[in-house]
């Protein structure tokens, strides 16, 4: 099974993709392909880099090396066509994650990458980015199971621990 998680920055997909790991499946973040790309390129929007490399470009660099016959799970997409493209290998559910706008914009400022911090302005601003490219189709559209993680590490853990078992009701 190939689980691919969605959400805004900052929602917790990277926790989650890292509990996935945890528990055997192997992982992929998106956001390490289109840094990689950007260094390559010189490029340092990624919407610019993805409009010159393909809106599917970090789908096939991640299934050059996925099959369906492992678990795996994607986290980071942020364009319908890379959904698309991961569907073409296999059994594929995607797994949303909501979190509340706030909650994310003060996650995101604690993390400190690159030492920026953003105001709710340019954090919404940067949302909004994210949603033209791709973003909110996939969260409107493309869902297949929704997780809310508005709480502990823990209780996130407990709504994908049904996903982790392969229990999960279709």
């Amino acid at each position: 099974m190939i689980y691919v998680l969605i959400g805004k920055s900052a929602s917790g997909k990277t926790t989650a993709r890292e509990y996935f790991e945890a528990n055997g499946f192997i992982g992929y973040e998106a956001s390490s392909f289109i840094n990689n790309a950007k260094t390559r390129t010189g490029i340092v929007n990624s919407e610019a880099l993805l409009l010159k490399l393909g809106m599917d470009y970090v789908a096939k660099e991640i299934s050059k090396s996925l099959h369906k016959d492992i678990d795996a799970v994607i986290s980071g997409f942020r364009t319908v066509q890379e959904l698309d493209c991961i569907k073409q290998i296999g059994s594929v559910k995607t797994i949303g994650i909501y979190s509340a706008d706030e909650l994310c914009l003060n996650r995101y400022n604690s993390r400190k990458r690159d030492n920026e911090c953003l105001s709710p302005i340019d954090f919404y601003k940067k949302l909004c980015a994210d949603y033209s490219l791709g973003l909110g189709k996939l969260l409107s559209e493309h869902v297949d199971h929704w997780v809310i993680n508005d709480a502990s590490t823990e209780a996130l853990f407990t709504q994908l621990d049904p996903f982790i078992r392969g229990v999960i009701d279709e």
